[in-house]
């Protein structure tokens, strides 16, 4: 299965707003809640300067910013917390 890391606009409603990037991470059967947080926090982190950079370059030119077009991100994080419980 997969969760993953969204970076959007805030508007009035929780979680609602349009959406300018998002990557996904997987969850492995044996993964523990400490694990996949990890992953999830190394995405974000990789993802959010990418979003503030792709909306204020937008905003700079005075165009649209649109979705934020990301290859792949992946996560290195899987050996560091895979057995710590």
């Amino acid at each position: 299965s997969m969760t993953g890391a969204t970076v959007h606009y805030v508007d009035e409603e929780y979680d609602r707003g349009t959406i300018i990037g998002q990557s996904r991470v997987p969850v492995e059967p044996n993964d523990s809640a400490e694990v996949v947080a990890a992953r999830v926090l190394e995405i974000e982190h990789r993802l959010y300067p990418l979003a503030a950079e792709h909306v204020c370059s937008a905003l700079i030119e005075g165009r649209d910013p649109g979705p934020l077009e990301l290859p792949e991100l992946s996560s290195s994080t899987t050996t560091d917390l895979e057995h710590t419980e």
